[in-house]
């Protein structure tokens, strides 16, 4: 992208200059991929790097878990054109976003970021991501992770019911230690 501005700022004062001495002149014709300079009946082609945009990030981690506990997610980011990657953006489904910078560094195609999260109340979220590579070209958001944290049910809770149960069976059919016989 530099490179394009560069050149075409060179043009434009190379057309200032020609142009007022009124002997010359300089046409560019352009597309998306291919730039063309005319001068003095002389044809330049080059051809601009067309850059895609990088694939959504591919995420994996846990899909069920408990509230206040901390999970672990990575994230497969990678460029079709292999170009460096930036800004890993991640949605968590909780009305929280992640926005990982790399810290002033990039990340190679093909590298497996993992970042943490904790969820503070009982639902089923969605956790998204999308990454931008070296041309600040986002990619899609990615497929949906679910995530659960569901209700939990404590085992002390159920040995207690578990508890009085017993307690209510042996007070029906025992009396006090002695099998009461039912006709």
């Amino acid at each position: 992208m530099k490179k394009i501005t560069v050149v075409f700022g060179i043009l434009f004062i190379l057309l200032i200059v020609l142009s007022a001495s009124c002997t010359q002149v300089i046409s560019i014709k352009s597309d998306n991929t291919q730039r063309q300079i005319t001068h003095e009946s002389v044809v330049h082609n080059y051809e601009t790097a067309k850059n895609n945009p990088p694939n959504p990030p591919v995420i994996t981690g846990p899909i069920s878990g408990k509230k206040g506990v901390s999970y672990t997610y990575n994230f497969t980011i990678t460029d079709p054109d292999d170009d460096l990657l930036f800004n890993l953006e991640i949605d968590w489904g909780d009305g929280t976003e992640t926005i990982d910078c790399g810290c002033g560094k990039s990340w190679q195609s093909g590298t497996v970021v993992s970042v943490s999260h904790r969820w503070s109340r009982i639902e089923t979220y969605l956790v998204t991501a999308r990454v931008s590579d070296a041309y600040g070209t986002y990619s899609n958001w990615s497929e949906s992770l679910p995530m659960s944290i569901p209700r939990q049910i404590s085992y002390t809770s159920f040995g207690k019911i578990q508890g009085y149960i017993y307690s209510i069976a042996q007070s029906l059919f025992f009396d006090y230690g002695r099998l009461i016989q039912i006709k």
